[in-house]
């Protein structure tokens, strides 16, 4: 017990660390992704996109009939954004822990 204790004050220096990397990599996600990730192909008469995962910047992204769309709830039922540094860092955190991820799958099998 001493020694977890102990090792508290070394734990702080690498959770401080691992915390600015990945707010330094939500800035840098911000600055390249910021509303991109709302583009998606659908087809003509559907009310929502056909695919979360089928981002686009012009009709010419996606395939066949399908138009590229701007939707306001981002990809993964709106947790995957770089729309705010906020949402970058979270977006990151699931990224690198896999936080999340499951329970989005389990829904998408549903």
């Amino acid at each position: 017990m001493k020694t977890l204790i102990c090792a508290f004050p070394d734990l702080a220096n690498v959770v401080t660390l691992f915390c600015m990397f990945i707010f330094l990599f939500g800035i840098l996600g911000v600055n390249l992704f910021e509303g991109k990730l709302h583009f998606r192909c659908t087809e003509p008469a559907a009310p929502g996109p056909i695919d979360d995962t089928a981002l686009c910047n012009v009709d010419a992204d996606c395939e066949g009939a399908q138009t590229c769309v701007y939707y306001e709830r981002g990809p993964n039922f709106g947790a995957t954004s770089y729309d705010d540094v906020i949402s970058a860092c979270a977006t990151i955190f699931q990224a690198v822990t896999l936080e999340g991820w499951v329970d989005q799958m389990y829904e998408l099998e549903k």
